[in-house]
């Protein structure tokens, strides 16, 4: 084949990307290599890393060029959260490598390990990157606590990591000289026994204020099937007294569709003896113990209504 036709192939697959030792593999000259970076037909991105001119620049190809710079490297941190699509993460051009080696590359934010074992390396669209766990692991160096709490309870809400498999792979790492770690396992320490969980800030805020208010822990995220085949999953709930506290937020429910679609579905599950009971943002920010009160007075109704029918 072609040298040329051969690259432009290989480029393809890598977001536009060749390496120098790639391109003399498909037979391409040192010499050549060097005529096609002074006319301008490869750009050179990092020292043996080239982009085809023409080619889309993109985040994908950023951070791929950082990994093809360094043998080993894999995008990590906030590129690998960018990559593996958590919410509410800005992309940066970040790669991980392994302690021993010493370079820079411009542009690029290189974190190094004492360790990157197989089973935290994997890969997404043809680029290295830290598997979920170790993205997690590595977060909770650079985040607040808040922040931190939201990005697990999303993995976990969304069955996208057993919370037992993050615990084990946090264990094996090592809490010890890792910033972040300490917080990282007091929150899954929280969060063990738990069949389901909070996937807002308006749940987590629920949350907060009945454990300090003394009252039961409710359930996230609770499955009720429906009539219809259909299965609704309640915000916060206490199935024994099927009592469900409907965390409204303007965000999520600002269109007709939603608005109609949550009433249809808060009828079905009435219809099953379901009670809704709706708090807002705007409730838990400026009367908390107003929302515990109206909370405590729902289900003490529960226990009324039980001891006048016995």
């Amino acid at each position: 084949m072609n040298p040329d036709r051969a690259v432009a192939g290989l480029a393809e697959s890598q977001y536009g990307l060749v390496t120098r030792a790639q391109a003399l593999a498909k037979g391409i000259s040192p010499a050549a290599c060097g005529r096609r970076l002074t006319t301008g037909e490869w750009v050179a991105v990092h020292r043996g890393v080239y982009r085809l001119a023409g080619s889309p620049r993109s985040m994908e190809q950023s951070v791929k060029a950082a990994c093809l710079a360094v043998p080993g490297a894999v995008a990590s941190h906030y590129a690998a959260a960018w990559l593996l699509s958590l919410p509410h993460v800005e992309p940066r051009v970040e790669v991980t490598v392994r302690q021993s080696r010493r370079i820079a590359l411009d542009g690029v934010e290189i974190h190094r390990a004492r360790r990157l074992d197989a089973v935290d390396r994997g890969s997404h669209k043809g680029i290295p990157v830290t598997t979920l766990a170790l993205t997690v692991i590595n977060l909770a160096e650079l985040l607040g606590k808040a922040e931190l709490e939201a990005l697990l309870d999303h993995v976990l809400a969304k069955r996208r990591l057993p919370l037992s498999y993050l615990c084990r792979r946090l264990d094996a790492l090592g809490t010890r000289g890792r910033s972040g770690a300490a917080m990282l396992s007091d929150l899954l320490t929280e969060r063990r026994g738990r069949a389901r969980h909070a996937d807002s800030e308006l749940q987590r805020q629920l949350e907060r204020i009945l454990r300090t208010a003394g009252l039961p822990p409710p359930e996230f995220e609770f499955p009720v099937p429906l009539g219809n085949g259909h299965t609704a999953y309640l915000d916060v709930a206490f199935p024994a007294q099927l009592l469900a506290i409907e965390a409204d937020s303007y965000v999520h429910h600002s269109t007709l569709t939603d608005w109609s679609h949550d009433h249809v579905r808060n009828g079905d599950l009435v219809e099953l003896g379901w009670r809704i009971l709706p708090v807002t943002a705007p409730e838990l920010k400026t009367d908390p113990q107003g929302v515990v009160d109206k909370i405590t007075r729902a289900l003490a109704a529960v226990e009324v209504r039980r001891i006048s029918l016995a």
